[in-house]
């Protein structure tokens, strides 16, 4: 497996905050890791993806689906944004790839205030690409 962790594939990261736009770092990403251990410093599960399936089989478990709390999630970012009196809650868009082309999908869909969506790719496996 390769990991991209500089060059172009992060330089979307850089670009967008600078742009005037904001980049939401969802779970299991970053410093939202959902499997931490404080005893250990460290996560548990290492990885978006992997966090993914953890908490998504976790969900399933309890009859609910991880996409609900990715929504969620979306949703109290966007009511966030246009809190913030720099922002124009007219022209307010989404875009991602891979999971977050999937949550664009999703939240694009189901709030009125992403008035543009492009979702560069979906998840899916590399077979299916």
């Amino acid at each position: 497996m390769v990991r991209r962790t500089g060059g172009e594939f992060r330089k979307s990261s850089a670009i967008l905050p600078v742009a005037g736009g904001f980049q939401l770092a969802g779970m299991g990403q970053g410093e939202r890791s959902q499997a931490f251990d404080r005893r250990l410093n460290r996560a548990l599960v290492y990885g978006g993806v992997p966090e993914h399936w953890l908490a998504g089989t976790q969900a399933l478990l309890v009859g609910d689906t991880l996409a609900r709390y990715f929504i969620w999630d979306a949703k109290r970012a966007l009511d966030y944004l246009v809190s913030h009196p720099a922002v124009d809650p007219e022209r307010i868009g989404a875009t991602g790839c891979s999971g977050g082309g999937t949550q664009t999908t999703y939240i694009s869909a189901l709030d009125p205030r992403i008035r543009v969506a492009a979702p560069l790719c979906y998840m899916n496996s590399f077979e299916v690409l």
